[in-house]
Formats: C-alpha cells, structure tokens, sequence
C-alpha cells in the first residue's frame, strides 16, 4: 500500500484527464515532435525539462496517467535505465526514441512501452492510445502541509506517491541533469530537512540502508509508548 500523498500545492481537487505528460531532454526537438502528434489530433500536456522543480511539481499536479520520455538523441544502455527508473517517480513511463535504438534496456528498467519517435504520427497516437487504455494508478490520499521550500514539496510527494521505499540514487537521477545525478550528501541534507515538516501529520520519515543504497519512504510516526 503506498503511503498517503503529501498535498503542498494550494486547496482544491488534483485534475484528473487522460492526456499524457512529456518529459524532455530536448525542448526543441520534443516540440517538433508534438506538433506532428498534434496534427493528429493529440496534444499531450504539460512538456516538462528534465531536473525542473516546478516543471516536476506541475506535472504532479496535472496528475497524468502516463509520461512520455523523450529521448531524442542517442542514450547508452547505462543512461536509458537511470532516466526511466528516475522518471518512475513521476508516472508510468512510456518512451520515445529514436530510430534503430534498443528497446530493451528502458523496458527492463520499467518503461511500459517504447516507440520509434520517427514512426508516422498516426501509429503514434494509436500507440499513445492503446497506452492510455491500460488502468491508471489509484491517486493516494492527500495531506496537506504548509511551509518548506518548492523543492521539499516536490520530494514529499514524490514519496508520498510512491508504491514502497525509493530507492536514492533514482531521485539523484530524477532532480539532477543528464549525466549529472543530484550529489548524494546534497540529497541526504535535503532529506534530514523534510523532517520537521511532518510534525503534527502523524507521518515520519524512514530511511535504510543495505548494500550501499539507502532508500526513504514515508510512514506512521511512532507513538508515545511504541518501539517503532
């Protein structure tokens, strides 16, 4: 069961639609590309950079069913897995690449399809709807906390959505640049200061560590009297 979402954005419902998300690496040629999808008649929304806070925080928002990664210049192997278990966090991850690439390492890394960014655009927005035809994620319950920093915000719903514990080197990989993962002690002293802004939520912050990787999740806070 995945822990109960942290709301930080301002009072009112999340919009729920079923047009995905973009994610991209390249603004440019990502726009090429969705105005040909838009041709088509499919227009996914929002377009979001790659390490932008407040993109992240909109696409959250935005709650799409799916996010597609768009990966328009050439990835090694290492490279496709980080940016699909990063971007895991945000959505179920569909990814665009392109022509002749290896589809493999981005589905072993968790990606529910992968399409030929070059393919005619009408197979793409049927692929794209066949996609959006799989179930969609139940939204977790909402609570809302008031103060931080933007960048807070986004990690506490970034664990607050997540299914278990998130493993620390995918949000490096998530809120860094390609090829340049957030570093580790700055993610730690993030982490050591989201603490204080669960006081009063009956939430805490958890952390392990087994074999080098630590991972965080949010739980229950112990109680008075508890051995937790």
């Amino acid at each position: 069961m995945s822990a109960p979402a942290v709301a930080t954005n301002p009072p009112g419902p999340r919009p729920q639609h079923r047009l995905p998300a973009v994610v991209t690496l390249d603004a440019a040629a990502t726009g090429r590309l969705l105005a040909r999808l838009a041709a088509v008649g499919v227009a996914p929304y929002p377009l979001v950079s790659w390490g932008t806070v407040a993109g992240y925080r909109h696409l959250l928002r935005a709650a799409p069913p799916l996010v597609l990664l768009d990966l328009a210049g050439p990835a090694d192997r290492r490279a496709v897995d980080r940016l699909v278990r990063g971007c895991r966090l945000l959505a179920p991850v569909a990814v665009l690449t392109a022509a002749g690439t290896d589809p493999v390492p981005a589905l072993e890394a968790g990606a529910v399809d992968v399409m030929n960014r070059e393919a005619p655009a009408l197979e793409l927005a049927a692929r794209l709807r066949a996609d959006l035809r799989r179930p969609s994620p139940v939204p977790a319950r909402s609570l809302r906390i008031t103060g931080g920093s933007a960048a807070q915000f986004l990690l506490l719903d970034l664990l607050g959505g997540a299914d278990g514990p998130v493993c620390c080197h995918e949000l490096r990989w998530l809120l860094g640049r390609p090829g340049h993962p957030l570093p580790l002690p700055t993610l730690k002293l993030r982490m050591q200061r989201l603490q204080p802004l669960l006081r009063g939520t009956g939430l805490t912050l958890h952390s392990a560590t087994e074999y080098g990787l630590a991972t965080y999740r949010l739980g229950p806070a112990p109680t008075k009297g508890s051995d937790v």
